[in-house]
Order: C-alpha cells, then sequence, then structure tokens
C-alpha cells in the first residue's frame, strides 16, 4: 500500500498499488482544485451555470478518507481558498485601484477577506466529516443552508457567494424562491450533489437497486421543483398583467470611479445626468426616472443652484425622480453622515430620503476605527457614515417605492421588510465603478435580481457604469445596459397588486425548518448512543 499524504497529514488519501493511473492521480488536493474551479464556473460572468449540480461531488470524493474534523475543516478551508480567490478578487481592484490603498495593503485586505470567508467552507468540510461519524452524511445539505445564512446576519453581514448564486433568477427551478427563498434553492442544489456523489459510491460498489434510489430522489427533486416553477411562471404573468403599468427611465452616465469625485466633476457630472435625462424623457413621458448611488456628488443644502436645477427637471417633464446623494445632519450635537436616496415628486418638490442602513465594511464605514486608526485614509473620510434608522418605502403619487442602496439589494430581508411595508416597485441604487471591470457587477446583478423573484415585484436597477437593468417578478431582465456603457433604459413596469408571496409573509422559515431536523436529528442519535452503552454494559 501507499500513501499520498497532504496538508501536513491533514489529508489521508489512501491509494491501492493495484489501482490505475487515472485513480492514483485522484489526490485530495487536485478533487479540491476541480471542485472549486467548477464552482467558479459556474458563477458570473461565465455561462456554466449547470456545473453547480455536481461540483461538489468531487468535494465529497476528497472527503472520502478523510476520518478527522481536523482533516475535514482543512478541505474545506482550502476548497474556499480556491474558489473565493477565483471568484471574489475584484476586492484587491476595489481597495487598491479605486480605494487608494497601497499595493501590500490591498492584498493583505483581500487575503483577509478570502481566508474569513473560507472559513465558512471549513466549517461545511468539518460539518460533513462529523455527519458521516454519525452515521448521517446525508443531513449535510441541512447543514450547509444553516452555514451559508450565518454569513448574511447581522454580525457578518455578507451573504454574497451562496450557491444559489449560481443560478439565473429566471429559471423554472430557482422560481421556488418564492416560497423558501435562496437558501432554500441552494438546499436543493446540496442535496443533488449529495445523490449524485452517493449514487456514484453505490455504482462503485454495485448497489444497483439503491443506485436507482439515488437517481430517482434526484429526478423528483428536479421535477417537483421545475413543475412548480413551471406554473408560478405561467400564473405570475397572468396577475402582472392586470397590475397598473408605468414608464420608468434609468440614467448610466458612465462616468468612472476615479473622475466622479474630483471637484471638477461635481458639476459636470450632474450635467451629464440633466442632459441624459432630458434625451431619455423626450418623447417617453416617464412616470419615474432612477438615477445611481452618489449620482450627485456635492450636498444639496450647500449648492442650492445645481439643486435647483434638479427640481426644476422633474418639476418641467412633470416625473418623479429617484437619485442618490450624501447628506449629513445634527444628532446630539455631532454631524453624521449618510448615504441618502433622495425622491423629488412631479412638482419639482423632495418628498422623502432614504438613509443607507447596511452600512459596507471599509468601504462606508471601519469597524473597530477607534482601534484603527491609520485606516482612515482607505476609506477618504474622517468620519464614517451612520446608518438610517428607519427600513421605510419612499412615498410617491405611484405608491410606496422600496429603494435600497449597494448591496443592500443582496440581503433578502431587507427588500421582504420593504414590501411587507407596501412597496409596490424596488428600486437598487447602485455604484458598482468599484468593481472595475471584474466579474463583481455580474455577480451583484445576479444576487439583486433573486429580490424580484422573491417578492414578486418588478425591480429597477440604476448604476453609474453598469450594469443597469430591469428584472421581471419572474426574474427575466428584459432590458439592460451594458457594463462601461453610456446609456439609458426606457421600459415599462407594473405596480405590484395583491397577496404577498410565501416568502414575504414567514420569511426564512425553511433556515429554521434546517436547524430543527440537525437538532432532533442529533438528539436521536444522542439517543441511540446511550442505549447501545447500556445494551453493552
Amino acid at each position: 500500500m501507499s500513501s499520498a499524504i497532504f496538508l501536513r497529514g491533514h489529508l489521508c488519501y489512501n491509494v491501492s498499488m493495484r489501482s490505475s493511473r487515472f485513480q492514483r492521480y485522484l489526490s485530495p488536493a487536485l478533487l479540491i482544485l476541480v471542485a472549486g474551479g467548477l464552482l467558479t464556473l459556474a458563477f458570473p460572468p461565465f455561462p456554466y451555470y449547470a456545473l453547480v449540480w455536481f461540483a461538489l461531488v468531487f468535494f465529497f470524493w476528497a472527503l472520502e478518507e478523510v476520518d478527522t474534523l481536523r482533516g475535514g475543516f482543512m478541505a474545506g478551508f482550502c476548497l474556499g481558498l480556491v474558489h473565493v480567490s477565483t471568484t471574489m478578487y475584484w476586492v484587491y481592484v476595489s481597495v487598491h485601484r479605486y480605494g487608494g490603498l497601497p499595493a501590500w495593503g490591498a492584498v493583505a485586505l483581500t487575503f483577509a477577506g478570502i481566508f474569513f470567508l473560507s472559513f465558512f467552507w471549513a466549517l461545511a468540510g468539518l460539518a460533513y466529516v462529523f455527519l458521516r461519524r454519525m452515521n448521517t452524511p446525508y443531513l449535510f445539505p441541512f447543514a450547509a443552508v444553516l452555514i451559508e445564512y450565518v454569513r448574511g446576519i447581522p454580525i457578518i453581514r455578507f451573504p454574497w457567494g451562496g450557491v444559489a448564486m449560481a443560478l439565473p433568477p429566471h429559471l423554472a427551478i430557482s422560481q421556488v424562491v418564492d416560497m423558501v427563498g435562496v437558501y432554500g434553492l441552494g438546499f436543493v442544489v446540496y442535496v443533488v450533489n449529495y445523490l449524485i456523489y452517493q449514487a456514484i459510491l453505490d455504482l462503485k460498489e454495485k448497489r444497483n437497486m439503491l443506485v436507482a434510489r439515488d437517481a430517482l430522489l434526484i429526478a423528483l427533486l428536479l421535477l417537483a421543483c421545475q413543475l412548480y416553477g413551471t406554473r408560478r411562471i405561467e400564473t405570475v404573468r397572468r396577475q402582472v398583467v392586470g397590475w397598473e403599468k408605468v414608464k420608468v427611465c434609468v440614467i448610466q452616465p458612465d462616468i468612472g470611479q476615479a473622475d466622479k469625485w474630483l471637484p471638477s466633476w461635481k458639476v459636470r457630472g450632474l450635467n451629464r445626468y440633466l442632459i441624459m435625462t432630458e434625451r431619455a424623457a423626450k418623447g417617453f413621458r416617464p412616470d419615474l426616472v432612477v438615477w445611481s448611488e452618489a449620482a450627485v456628488t456635492f450636498y444639496l443644502a450647500e449648492r442650492p443652484g445645481l439643486t435647483k436645477k434638479i427640481l426644476e427637471l422633474a418639476r418641467r417633464r412633470r416625473f418623479n425622480l429617484v437619485f442618490g446623494a450624501l447628506s449629513y445632519q445634527l444628532a446630539s450635537n455631532k454631524t453624521v453622515y449618510h448615504n441618502s436616496a433622495y425622491l423629488v415628486s412631479p412638482e419639482g418638490e423632495i418628498v422623502g430620503r432614504y438613509d443607507k442602513t447596511r452600512l459596507v465594511p471599509f468601504g462606508e464605514f471601519v469597524p473597530l476605527r477607534r482601534w484603527l486608526p491609520f485606516i482612515k485614509n482607505i476609506v477618504g473620510a474622517e468620519e464614517d457614515f451612520t446608518p438610517g434608522r428607519r427600513l421605510n418605502p419612499l412615498d410617491s403619487n405611484l405608491g410606496p417605492l422600496g429603494t435600497t442602496i449597494c448591496f443592500e439589494g443582496i440581503f433578502p430581508e431587507i427588500a421582504r421588510e420593504l414590501v411587507r411595508k407596501g412597496a409596490v416597485l424596488l428600486l437598487n441604487l447602485t455604484n458598482d465603478g468599484w468593481f472595475g471591470r471584474s466579474s463583481g457587477p455580474y455577480q451583484h446583478l445576479r444576487l439583486t435580481a433573486y429580490r424580484a423573484v422573491e417578492d414578486r415585484v418588478f425591480l429597477v436597477r440604476a448604476t453609474g457604469t453598469g450594469v443597469s437593468a430591469v428584472v421581471t417578478p419572474v426574474g427575466r431582465i428584459p432590458v439592460r445596459v451594458p457594463l462601461d456603457a453610456e446609456g439609458f433604459l426606457k421600459a415599462a413596469v407594473r405596480l405590484r397588486q395583491g397577496g404577498m408571496t410565501v416568502y414575504v409573509k414567514y420569511g426564512d422559515v425553511f433556515v429554521v425548518f434546517c436547524g430543527l431536523v440537525l437538532l432532533l436529528a442529533g438528539g436521536w442519535a444522542a439517543l441511540k448512543r446511550i442505549m447501545e452503552n447500556r445494551r453493552q454494559k
């Protein structure tokens, strides 16, 4: 017998001397590399989303001979390093090219983020080995869902990169998110991967009946999701026809991140928005015009002349205007700054403001700034932004407009709460210029688009550099402005009416269900062990 040792003995994969040359090369390192690479190719901007249905099979295969929790942890961590580093390399672009951080600091911060997110894949590897020890490896999908969910809780606040992100939201199978959310869709992905792996093991041992069982379970699960999705798409399309139609314009000026904050671009950038809006509105008569996050790079109260131009345009053209700008106010004898969205009525009056409630770490605030004073220059401001206190839609004459800013759009609970409070249309104002020409803008669009399907509502997305888009309640994107392109889009959308989806009503109850299953299974396994020990005595 020979043994290929990987990661200082943490992973051991015994290979027989009589095994084929192909089998000898299937070391855990190679299998993990393949799994991580396939996962990355399944994610935007690549079109190979079908790979997500079997990418993790190679990960399970790598764990086949791992019999320690430490080994499972390290295997998962390595998978995370491969996948996260090739999926989210744009962090370096953001903090170095546009954030002003030196190359060494950008590398350090990028790797810190990669290691942190890889930790959750490490937990997944540990969970799988632990469950296999308990003779319940089939419970892994339930554990994986909980691990993904934890990554999005308020303390961590980064649900980016869940396996459901690989699947386009317009697919029939993706429509299940209006019941179980993106975590439920991720559960389906994990189950299919596990059953494929189990079928391979059963085939290897010539357990033909079990192979047939595994194949049948896969077919039934996917068929049930497909049939549900097909039916829901038809139902939603019929419902949408009866909703009130409004005309929307989205302006994308393609002002580079390196230029927009220059003093010379305060007026120049605004003029580009005004001119493009005039062109878009001519002959179209929009009911709503949407500009991006921080479209206006000055404080409105400090530049009344420029602010008047914005209000006058909305009044003259008789449309609602939602745009992003920074704001400040006095609170407890201290000036606090917000990343805000303003609503201007067709009468040319500012009638609403929403202050962003979920801020970007190191972008809009520095965690533990008191102990990290040297990071002040990274965000380019002496003071951190302050999160808004209230999450409410902007009240317009069209109805409540559920507005999110930047990466707030990737949090399902935020859009859900806005719809629960009566939002008839979702808006996402973002500035994806920080990503540069990377995979980031495409991943951000994919994640945000799922909010339309979960809540069965039209979503209008406005970005400064792309990708601006309209997303229908079934996840289709009928019109968009490409990345790094100057342009505008004009579309007819409909205002949500009627009841709420299961997801809007009950939220991530499926995650709770997964937790209960693991809890009950753990209790049952512990009880069985106690009974076995008593019998042995």
